[in-house]
Formats: C-alpha cells, sequence, structure tokens
C-alpha cells in the first residue's frame, strides 16, 4: 500500500496524474462534471502539446476507453493536431458488465508493456475515457491490472482500491447499476496468473457445457420470501466475429405457459436453473427477478472465464458476484451459494443436442 501511495503521491503536470513510470491518467476522467464536448477537446490538446513541450524526444499514446463506438470523439481529433499522439481504443462494457474480456485485457497489457520498453524507454502512455465518466469502471480496472501484472503494485484487492478512490466514490456507482468489483478483483486474479504465467497470448481455449445453474437458498427479491427467477447468459457470439468484446444471449429461462416458476424460502431451499449452453471463453451470467407486472428487477451478476476453470463445479459465493448498489444483503441468506457445473465438450456440435435431450449422457458429449 506505501508503493502505491509513493505511486500516486507523485505529481504530474496539470490536467494529468500520475498512474506508474511514465503512465498518466487524465484528469477529466476522476472527476463527475463533464466537460461540453468543445472545451474536452481543449482540453486534451493544450494537456498534450503541454507533455509533448516537456518530453519533445517522446512519443505519446493515449488508450481510450469508450462507452460507444469510437473515431470521432475529441481523442481521435488528436490526430488531426501538430501534438499529434497514438490512439488505442479498448471497450468499456462486455455482456453488460463494464469490464474488458480477457482477449482484450491480454491485448492490452501487450500493447502497453511493448510501447513503454520500446522508444529508448522515452515513451509515455496516456489513459483516457468519455467525460461524462460513463467508462470510469473499465478504465479503473485497466489501471489496477497494468499495476499488477508490471509488478508494481501491492495485493489485487489492495491495488484496485486504491485505483478506485483516486475518482469520487458516487463517479462508480453512477456509471454501473451493478457495484462490478467482485468481477474486477476476479479479472485481477486472472491478470495475475497470466503474468506468474508469462502468457500474454496463445492460450488454450475450450468449449464447455454449462449444464445448469444452481441457487442454494432462494433469495428474497419479492418481498414475501421468494422470487421469479430468469437466467441469462451472455457470451462469445456462435459465428465467429472479429469483434472479440460483442456477445450474444447464449441462453434465456423460457416461460412455461407465459409465466416464470415462482419459489418461496418456505418451500425451496434450492433454485437449479437447466440450461445446457455451450459456453467458451468470457461468460457473463444474470439472474433476474421478474415481478408480477412484469418488471424486471436484477439480482446478481457473475463473470468468469473458462480459461481459468479448475474443476467440472464452479462455487461463487455472495462476495463474488456483482450486485446491485441499493440492493440489501439481507435478501440472500448468509450462506448464499452458487454452485455452476459444466462439462469440456469433445464435440461442440452436441452442445445443442444435450440442451434438447437430457438422456444423453455426460460421457457422451465431454472429456
Amino acid at each position: 500500500m506505501a508503493l502505491l501511495r509513493k505511486l500516486f503521491a507523485r505529481k504530474a503536470m496539470d490536467g494529468l496524474s500520475h498512474v506508474s513510470e511514465r503512465v498518466f491518467v487524465f484528469n477529466s476522467c476522476l472527476s463527475i462534471g463533464a466537460l461540453d464536448e468543445g472545451a474536452h477537446k481543449d482540453y486534451l490538446t493544450s494537456t498534450i502539446i503541454q507533455l509533448k513541450a516537456g518530453n519533445p524526444h517522446a512519443s505519446l499514446m493515449v488508450v481510450n476507453f469508450a462507452a460507444a463506438p469510437t473515431g470521432a470523439d475529441a481523442v481521435h481529433s488528436l490526430l488531426g493536431h501538430g501534438a499529434a499522439a497514438v490512439v488505442a481504443d479498448y471497450p468499456s462494457r462486455y455482456g453488460g458488465c463494464p469490464s474488458l474480456p480477457l482477449p482484450k485485457i491480454r491485448a492490452f497489457l501487450g500493447s502497453c508493456v511493448d510501447w513503454l520498453v520500446s522508444g529508448h524507454q522515452r515513451n509515455i502512455l496516456l489513459m483516457h475515457c468519455d467525460g461524462d465518466g460513463a467508462a470510469w469502471p473499465a478504465l479503473a480496472f485497466a489501471m489496477a491490472s497494468l499495476l499488477v501484472y508490471i509488478e508494481e503494485a501491492a495485493p489485487e484487492r489492495t491495488t484496485l482500491d486504491a485505483v478506485y478512490g483516486r475518482a469520487p466514490a458516487e463517479l462508480l456507482s453512477a456509471c454501473s447499476v451493478l457495484d462490478p468489483r467482485p468481477t474486477h478483483l476476479r479479472y485481477l486474479q486472472y491478470v495475475t496468473r497470466l503474468r506468474d504465467k508469462g502468457a500474454l497470448m496463445g492460450m488454450k481455449q475450450q468449449s464447455f457445457v454449462l449444464d445448469c445453474l444452481i441457487l442454494r437458498a432462494v433469495p428474497d427479491f419479492d418481498g414475501s420470501g421468494g422470487c421469479r427467477p430468469v437466467v441469462r447468459v451472455h457470451g462469445e457470439p456462435r459465428e465467429p466475429s472479429a469483434d472479440v468484446s460483442s456477445t450474444e444471449v447464449l441462453f434465456s429461462t423460457p416461460r412455461i405457459k407465459q409465466q416464470f416458476k415462482n419459489y418461496k424460502q418456505a418451500e425451496s431451499t434450492v433454485i437449479k436453473a437447466d440450461i445446457g449452453c455451450q459456453i467458451q471463453g468470457d461468460v457473463v451470467i444474470e439472474c433476474i427477478h421478474v415481478g408480477n407486472e412484469g418488471h424486471e428487477q436484477i439480482m446478481f451478476s457473475v463473470m468468469f472465464s473458462t480459461c481459468f476453470l479448475q474443476s467440472n463445479m464452479t462455487f461463487f459465493t455472495l462476495e463474488d458476484i456483482d450486485l446491485p448498489w441499493n440492493c440489501n444483503k439481507e435478501k440472500f441468506q448468509e450462506d448464499f451459494k452458487i454452485e455452476a457445473p459444466t462439462w469440456v465438450l469433445v464435440d461442440p456440435n452436441l452442445a445443442e443436442a444435450w440442451a434438447d435431450d437430457r438422456s444423453m449422457t455426460k460421457s457422451e458429449i465431454s472429456a
């Protein structure tokens, strides 16, 4: 923690805050009040001109996290000025979660490290997100992952808390319906494992079947000790896409007689949702309560990567899932637990057959 305080305490020039050696973040990303488009463009341009003047032999790269498709925003206008900088774009969400999928994380870390060690170690890295702060959670995670990967940082949770602390606490909650910290912490632990293995590229991708989702204890989201859950699974598109951050809904709980099943704590201690869909890479599982009027209220979300599955059964506790900011944890029992059984596919073409015909044995489709 002392090292983080030392790093963050280093004074940068006006308009920038120090993150690490030759790594800075624009101050506009750390505040709630957004500049209008013209003022934002002037601010970015003047800041980079000042930085170039103080570092005439340095080349600049701006890592940009945007809430919407990029290409015509203020950051890209820098390419048209004398104070030009390389701009690298990254998404700010994956399957509704304000984080980066593992392939983007690997690309981001590889690009940043290569940039910092080249150019006679004079290159400077600048980090930026949308002026309205919508992409701040993804930027905060990226800052923490870079600090963890280059081994300048304290343990993952301490690093994450220190980075979040750079901006007002309300900025994080204003940018996301759910508290993304559990997912961010899980992916920071992935980054540590990538660093320890020295494996930023070439990770083996296997296909799995997500058999079902089991909730051990019924959450209370209807005010009467129960809920009407709908499970949605978001993941990599079935058809290959050039955009590794794109997702599609792989599964959604079907209606039975135009309704979803209602579970009560007095009647059941377990909720089991049969799924049977193929997953690979980064997966987001959402569990939503559907009220009597059809109003949807998200109960929790969890994002993980199949590259780091260690067994056929993955467990998540209440501390491991992303909850709504205004969610009272008393809605969940203290020992609440989620189980997600998965199976490695021998033949990915059998995934749909397994979903349709549960009489098939798991040995017929799994390794």
